[in-house]
């Protein structure tokens, strides 16, 4: 883990200006949807990264997005859901004899159909969390789902075009 931190540091740094600078300023469609690129930070951590590394690292950058997207907590808390589901989500997809030794959580090396599970269930939890604390009643409840499904979706997309991205430009 100790020759990942670099890599792990600049994608923690440029998934949060990506999310502050480009996205957070886009609004794609009348419901105010902005993917959330930065999930893609605890997707792709290392299998053996310690649980409470995911969680502090989860809770610091939700708690710079918090700051730079004027939230009250809501990235914090949502990222540290994903971090602390993290775990069992990879045991749930795992194969039984579990995963391959120096790989990691990612397109290229559990190829596109696993990806496409893993992203979407992580994904899914993030906005669900997100989007009930920020309506917080029911009352809106056909539109907070509007947005969960929204979100997701463009969400998964530029995730999964980003991992494409990354996996032509190694093999380039």
């Amino acid at each position: 883990m100790i020759n990942t931190i670099p890599t792990n540091s600049v994608r923690f740094i440029l998934l949060i200006l990506f999310q502050v600078l480009v996205l957070n300023n886009a609004n794609l469609t009348p419901l105010n949807i902005t993917p959330f690129v930065f999930i893609l930070f605890i997707i792709l951590l290392p299998f053996e990264t310690p649980s409470w590394f995911l969680l502090v690292a989860a809770f610091l950058m939700g708690f710079v997005l918090d700051i730079f997207s004027d939230e009250l907590g809501k990235f914090a808390f949502s990222l540290v859901l994903i971090a602390f589901a993290r775990p069992t989500v990879l045991r749930l997809l795992s194969s039984r004899d579990g995963y391959r030794k120096k790989t990691l959580p990612n397109l290229q090396d559990y190829g596109l159909k696993w990806f496409f599970k893993y992203s979407i269930i992580m994904i899914l939890i993030h906005n669900i969390s997100f989007y009930f604390l920020e309506a917080f009643q029911l009352k809106y409840l056909l539109v907070t789902f509007a947005r969960i499904i929204l979100n997701s979706t463009f969400t998964v997309i530029l995730i999964i075009l980003l991992q494409f991205f990354a996996v032509n430009k190694r093999y380039s």
